[in-house]
């Protein structure tokens, strides 16, 4: 398998995640609410990504990439939820949620590089 499909969506995902938990970070502070639909777009980029290496390692470790194919439908849902669920003094849980999933995307991203780079 080439290497540069796989090393370039990773570097993606690792950017996108960056910024991703950036402004995060900021939303979580109370500012840059206007910057929403930024994180929410990295995010999905981020969740794209995951696919794309889930897909090209599918092979090589199936279970991985099919653990990180469901995560990734997972990262979204709770952002969403986020959204769509008030739960007033309680929505830091949703939040802390959408947090560890969207490390663990970035976790599960890393072990699919690190599968594709020893199946190259």
């Amino acid at each position: 398998m080439n290497r540069t499909l796989p090393t370039a969506t990773l570097m993606t995902l690792r950017l996108a995640g960056a910024l991703t938990l950036v402004l995060g970070a900021l939303f979580w502070l109370g500012r840059m609410q206007s910057l929403i639909h930024v994180h929410m777009g990295m995010g999905l980029l981020v969740v794209l990504c995951l696919w794309l290496m889930a897909f090209l390692a599918r092979r090589a470790a199936p279970v991985l990439a099919l653990v990180a194919a469901l995560w990734g439908v997972l990262v979204p849902v709770a952002g969403v939820a986020q959204l769509v669920l008030g739960l007033g003094d309680l929505q830091w849980l949703l939040q802390v949620l959408h947090l560890v999933l969207g490390l663990g995307a970035l976790a599960q991203g890393e072990r699919l590089g690190k599968v594709l780079r020893r199946a190259a």
